[in-house]
């Protein structure tokens, strides 16, 4: 598992462990947050977008970490990440700076080879 560390003191959000990340990757990127207590109580989500498509994917956190979705590492680019948080009302109370990461161009894919669905693709 290839883990991302971002350090959110109160708004202000930094990397702390940049890894190297490379296009292809499904369900093996994680992002941990370590927080500052201006986040104390808050249900916490991490927002994702390339820029290559900014169509903005949000994760919910759970004991401070997520997996960083599919979609924004399926092209090299450039992945920008925040973290909001949210009352016990829905109301959502605080956001972060946004941090980017490069994300490389990944293994090459042969053009005979089959990739069989997951078994949740029909869920």
């Amino acid at each position: 598992m290839t883990t991302i560390i971002l350090t959110a003191n109160d708004q202000l959000l930094s990397v702390s462990v940049r890894p190297v990340l490379s296009c292809g990757d499904c369900n093996t990127v994680e992002l941990r947050v370590e927080f500052s207590k201006e986040w104390d109580d808050l249900a916490k989500s991490a927002t994702f977008y390339t820029s290559n498509d900014e169509t903005v994917y949000e994760a919910v956190m759970a004991e401070d970490k997520c997996k960083v979705p599919w979609e924004v590492l399926s092209e090299p680019g450039t992945l920008f990440i925040g973290i909001r948080g949210v009352d016990s009302e829905d109301v959502e109370i605080k956001t972060s700076t946004e941090v980017k990461l490069k994300v490389l161009k990944g293994a090459a894919r042969s053009n005979n080879s089959t990739i069989l669905p997951s078994p949740d693709v029909y869920d």
